[in-house]
């Protein structure tokens, strides 16, 4: 008997990204890692920081993604976006966004994040 295939509900693929987002909210500003992004929407996590009081699913926030690379050019990505869904784990919380984008220039400019900065293994070892 074939189990059935799980449904996959997402929109657009997910990438695994060496890159940041600097979240917006009122006056407090973070810097946090992003887990992976698609066109739609990313996963952050906030590491060793405590849940802030306005991590909340439904709320809006300014987020501004930037790769923490120097030999990279790359602008920053300004987007709004809300939080869809909240993972409170023992060892960090990690939380969904999904990006707002009326005009549709998130979505090319995501495409280009994941081509530079999507992880790859390191060069193998030169033999002299």
């Amino acid at each position: 008997m074939e189990q059935a295939q799980p449904i996959e509900r997402r929109r657009h693929a997910r990438f695994e990204v060496m890159a940041q987002v600097r979240v917006k909210r009122g006056r407090n500003a973070y810097v946090l890692d992003v887990l992976n992004v698609s066109e739609s929407g990313a996963l952050v996590d906030l590491g060793s920081l405590e849940r802030p009081f306005w991590l909340a699913r439904g709320r809006l926030v300014e987020m501004i993604l930037f790769l923490p690379l120097d030999d990279v050019a790359l602008a920053p990505i300004t987007a709004w976006a809300e939080i869809v869904r909240v993972d409170a784990a023992p060892s960090s919380i990690r939380f969904a966004v999904t990006f707002r984008d009326p005009s549709g220039a998130i979505a090319p400019a995501i495409r280009h994040l994941v081509e530079v900065a999507t992880p790859r293994p390191p060069p193998l070892p030169s033999r002299r």
